[in-house]
């Protein structure tokens, strides 16, 4: 399983990153990203099996993203993460997988 992670907070990168990097996932790799920019660049030339996406990066929306990519993600389950409560209506335009409610915990991940 390809699992990628992006979040523009550098702590909590890593340590969701860590989490599924767990081989019981069945992961094989995992990449991680602090812009938009590489991700669409990694998005058009792999398969991804699994996107755990900040919602609100620095200036830029994650869901909008995920809207405007959808073509390059349609087999992807995507797993939003966010702090922020105003945001999770506008995810279920994207028929998510999931929703992770800062702070990310294993039982979080694993759930």
């Amino acid at each position: 399983m390809n699992i990628i992670v992006i979040d523009d907070d550098k702590d909590v990168l890593d340590s969701i990153t860590n989490m599924v990097s767990d081989k019981k996932y069945g992961t094989n790799r995992v990449g991680s990203f602090t812009n938009l920019k590489e991700l669409e660049k990694t998005i058009k030339k792999d398969k991804i099996d699994v996107l755990f996406i900040d919602i609100k990066l620095d200036n830029q929306d994650g869901i909008d993203f995920v809207k405007d990519n959808i073509d390059y993600l349609e087999k992807t389950d995507i797993v939003y993460i966010t702090g922020y409560d105003e945001y999770i209506e506008k995810i279920f335009e994207t028929d998510p997988l999931y929703l992770l409610k800062k702070p990310i915990t294993k039982e979080k991940i694993e759930k």
